[in-house]
């Protein structure tokens, strides 16, 4: 794999990167508001600024599917070890490295870039001089590159029953970077990271019966405590010891498949996220019985992996959605903290600088014909100010009118927006978390039973409300009163324009 060195292309923070970025796969940097990196926890009084933008590196039109539209995006982002560059990964079968100049600790606002091209589609990081990284995609072994000149090193190579190469499906140096996990379909084969080649160590999960029955989507190592968790399709995630994979703890709870899951800096809890799945969940590895606290992000409707991350002091943990949002929550009672506007599409990946205030968010998804052809007539209305959301959700950022916000009881408060349009609209619900903690909980409720929103541009206004116990009454212009059980998040249509 050659490596190709391109100009600079970052465009500025205020300039005229939000149009690019509409339309293609992005990748940003951000640095937090307070920049001293010896702080014990990240700052977040105030949302992150953005530093880098990169669009036109990820323009190489990716290889059209029998559904998709050919058009590259992201699949994910992280830093190095070392916090020198971080790597993407994109549909166009390409890995590509950028590297953060000696500038940026100063907080210049321009970059250097050096793109990395290849067949390969998921990398992991070792730390070493010089740094190196591992990739793995379909139907190729298990690569290790330099991340310096983009050469290739080595190859790790596993064999199925009929002696044909077998494609890990997700790999993970461990805690000390000597032997690299690779997950395969109900097994883990273990490759020394110093013998390139054949040879590996072959472990099957289905000891006792109650391992994960499927593919193996992600692994993570504890530092502490000598564990290691994996995650599969199965909807199952399984805590084994690094040593001899002896069978720990198997966790139930996800909805969907699990696609990421990560230790606690300290090791004692575990945090899994699954596909189509809106909750990050937390498990105690040293009482796993019941699922500690759940938080919340935008990917309920989705088969794309959506990454998060653990701060490096380990107080934070950072997320992306398909709303663009990026959520912050503070770990130590799970309540949400902060969130911003990180895109205005998916963000499916998310990563903090090893120890400088920084992250970088890769952002955008998969779409298909009918859904470019709905943009295009949306993109025919550009004098309107508005934000493409991904799942079609469009925001007139001119006239969304104030929220409201409405105490229901004791213990929750719902949110809603009193100006609705065709394919736009929120309405949550808060609820305080057990334990006295302050925290809350958001839950995303369904919209009115409104009839008059046909198209995104179709609008209707909330004039009036009204709060009873645990029932909320709206009146809707033009439409009617609605009002909805709090409790069971169900709407219900009360009267209608003129009624009595």
């Amino acid at each position: 794999m050659a490596a190709a060195e391109e100009e600079a292309a970052a465009a500025p923070p205020d300039g005229g990167a939000e149009s690019e970025s509409a339309e293609m796969s992005a990748a940003g940097v951000m640095e937090g508001e307070e920049r001293e990196a010896a702080a014990d926890s990240t700052s977040t009084d105030r949302p992150p600024h953005r530093l880098y933008h990169f669009a036109r590196q990820f323009r190489s039109v990716a290889p059209a599917t029998g559904s998709g539209s050919g058009e590259n995006f992201l699949k994910g982002v992280k830093w190095s070890p070392d916090g020198s560059s971080f790597l993407t990964s994109s549909d166009d079968n390409s890995l590509r490295l950028f590297y953060l100049p000696e500038d940026a600790y100063g907080g210049a606002e321009h970059v250097a870039e050096a793109a990395v091209g290849g067949e390969d589609s998921y990398g992991a990081f070792l730390q070493t001089q010089p740094p190196v990284f591992a990739s793995t995609s379909r139907d190729h072994p298990i690569h290790l590159w330099d991340a310096t000149s983009g050469e290739l090193r080595c190859t790790y190579r596993a064999y199925d029953a009929m002696d044909e190469i077998a494609a890990a499906l997700s790999i993970s140096f461990n805690s000390t970077g000597s032997k690299l996990f690779a997950g395969y379909n109900k097994a883990i084969r273990v490759f020394d990271v110093h013998r390139p080649g054949r040879d590996f160590e072959q472990y099957s999960l289905l000891k006792g019966g109650e391992g994960p029955t499927g593919i193996i989507s992600s692994i993570s190592f504890s530092l502490h405590n000598g564990m290691l968790a994996v995650g599969s399709y199965s909807q199952t995630t399984a805590v084994y010891a690094e040593s001899n994979m002896e069978p720990l703890y198997v966790l139930h709870g996800q909805l969907g498949g699990v696609t990421q899951v990560l230790f606690s800096k300290d090791g004692n809890y575990l945090y899994t996220g699954g596909r189509k799945d809106p909750y990050i969940l937390c498990w105690d590895i040293r009482n796993t019985v019941d699922i500690v606290y759940k938080l919340y992000r935008s990917a309920d409707t989705t088969n794309q992996r959506i990454y998060f991350d653990i701060e490096p002091c380990g107080r934070h943990l950072a997320t992306g959605g398909q709303d663009g949002m990026v959520h912050v929550y503070d770990l130590q009672g799970g309540q949400w903290v902060t969130g911003f506007q990180a895109a205005a599409d998916t963000v499916n990946g998310f990563s903090f600088h090893p120890y400088l205030p920084f992250a970088v968010t890769s952002s955008r998804h998969r779409r298909f014909g009918m859904q470019d052809e709905f943009e295009d007539e949306l993109n025919m209305g550009a004098d309107r100010p508005m934000i493409y959301i991904a799942g079609g959700e469009v925001r007139d950022t001119a006239d969304t009118g104030p929220p409201i916000m409405l105490s229901v009881g004791d213990a929750m408060v719902v949110r809603m927006d009193t100006v609705i349009y065709g394919e736009s609209f929120r309405f949550e619900a808060l609820r305080l978390l057990p334990g006295g903690g302050g925290g809350w909980h958001v839950v995303p409720l369904p919209r009115p039973l409104v009839m008059r929103l046909f198209s995104p541009f179709d609008r209707v206004s909330i004039s009036s409300y009204f709060v009873k116990d645990a029932r909320v009454w709206i009146s809707v212009a033009g439409e009617g009163i609605f009002s909805l059980d709090a409790e069971e998040g169900a709407w219900r249509m009360d009267g209608v324009p003129g009624g009595d």
